[in-house]
């Protein structure tokens, strides 16, 4: 049973507290070991969740190709998602001008709205009307190039 007197602060106080030992006590037998070069890495990687490049790239990894072409097409070139008039389950891609019919289907976008990659922007009547790419989205995108692991970056 959960304790009453204990806050959800000061849960969290705890549980850092706790992480920051646990990685000091990791680089000391890291240096112990000699391995100065893992006690870098560790570094980096504690650095770079800490930062949400991390889970970032994890997303990324996670999508399928076809998401992963919408959310390019969406942070380097400015596309929104317009549901296609013909269609209730098709988006069409649009752009100053330029529109690319039958983009992507509902359930790719809706996985990309449950991953905060797009927000729905059709208005109160139809939100699923159109999608636009998240701050979210365009962080992850920007992530989305390249991983390091103790193998890669020696």
């Amino acid at each position: 049973m959960p304790n009453p007197r204990i806050t959800e602060e000061e849960m969290l106080s705890r549980l850092e507290r706790e992480s920051l030992e646990t990685a000091d006590r990791v680089r000391a037998v890291l240096r112990e070991q000699g391995r100065p070069d893992l006690v870098k890495w560790l570094d980096e990687k504690l650095l770079s969740i800490e930062r949400g490049i991390d889970g970032a790239q994890r997303t990324w990894e996670a999508l399928s190709m076809t998401q992963r072409r919408i959310v390019s097409m969406m942070a380097e070139r400015g596309f929104i998602l317009i549901r296609n008039a013909k269609s209730s389950v098709l988006y069409d891609a649009v752009c100053a001008g330029e529109t690319i019919p039958k983009a992507a289907r509902l359930s790719t976008v809706r996985n990309l709205g449950e991953r905060k990659l797009i927000a729905w922007d059709g208005g109160a009547l139809d939100p699923e009307k159109r999608a636009v790419l998240t701050e979210r989205g365009r962080f992850v995108h920007a992530q989305s190039s390249g991983t390091s692991t103790p193998e890669s970056s020696s």
